[in-house]
């Protein structure tokens, strides 16, 4: 066993406990079991733990990667396909409409702090973003913390997603699954 492995937390009324970083990434998959949150492993996946979750068939997906087996943090991510329906009425826009739009949704997940990016990146046009946040797998309230870190990147993604619902109109989910 690598020292690597491993996690010590530290807890006043229990002591020091060392924890294999695996057990993480079970209690991640068991406590959102609890919450009626389906998880599966993401196929064709690099990275050493990479869950799919999703709470109904539709979504929103959102994913829980650990890159390497090394790896002392976990990355929650989502991912928004925009539809095509609404990039055609975000290309209708004139370019300044556009970029208080996008600015719009910008500083709101700036706020939030949540890491996103709108790809392809520099494009006036995009197609779908990306949001994540990173967490570290220890301390004493790692389950709280990758609970409100979790539903941070899952409020945040369905911010974006009703803000673009409500400037262009809804979509139906049967046209794009990943898209609510």
């Amino acid at each position: 066993m690598a020292l690597w492995d491993l996690a010590v937390l530290q807890n006043p009324f229990i002591g020091a406990g060392v924890f294999l970083m695996e057990d993480f990434d079970s209690q991640i998959v068991s406590f959102l079991g609890e919450l009626g949150i389906s998880t599966t492993k993401t196929q064709g996946a690099s990275e050493y733990f990479n869950v799919t979750t999703y709470h109904a068939p539709a979504g929103p997906f959102l994913n829980v990667v650990r890159p390497k087996k090394e790896s002392q943090f976990y990355v929650i991510a989502m991912n928004i396909a925009i539809h095509e329906s609404h990039q055609d009425k975000i290309r209708a826009m004139d370019k300044y409409q556009r970029e208080e739009y996008l600015n719009q949704i910008k500083y709101a997940l700036l706020s939030l702090n949540v890491d996103f990016a709108f790809l392809p990146q520099g494009s006036e046009l995009p197609t779908n973003l990306q949001l994540e946040k990173i967490m570290y797998a220890g301390g004493d309230c790692f389950m709280l913390d990758f609970f409100e870190n979790y539903t941070l990147v899952r409020n945040a993604g369905l911010y974006v997603i009703t803000k673009f619902m409500e400037k262009f109109g809804p979509v139906g989910a049967e046209h794009h699954p990943s898209y609510m």
